[in-house]
């Protein structure tokens, strides 16, 4: 995965180098992908505390901040209506206004 400046971080090559090299060296040829995930996940965080952090920087004038927020809603067939999210899978986006993270 290459972040949002297009370069691959040093932990993700790692964890990438990581599992190929379990995988060459286990007797079934398994990958263990436990770094990459780990340093996917902390680049994902990361990356969503920098966009928050730039969303509140955006202020427009003093004791003003201009906040974006989403209706996320999802057709649900069985009730043949807009509903707001509940399935399992939705995770953060169960809320059904959100702002560009998908944060409620």
């Amino acid at each position: 995965y290459c972040g949002p400046s297009g370069v691959m971080s040093d932990a993700v090559r790692s964890g990438l180098f990581s599992g190929f090299g379990s995988a060459l060296s286990h007797a079934e040829s398994a990958a263990n992908w436990g770094t990459l995930r780990t340093a996917l996940k902390e680049e994902e965080r990361g990356r969503e505390a920098s966009e928050h952090d730039a969303l509140l920087k955006g202020k427009n004038e003093a004791g003003q901040i201009t906040l974006e927020v989403f209706e996320v809603e999802r057709w649900m067939i069985t009730a043949n209506e807009w509903q707001t999210p509940c399935l399992p899978t939705d995770s953060k986006l169960k809320w059904r206004w959100v702002d560009v993270t998908g944060h409620n």
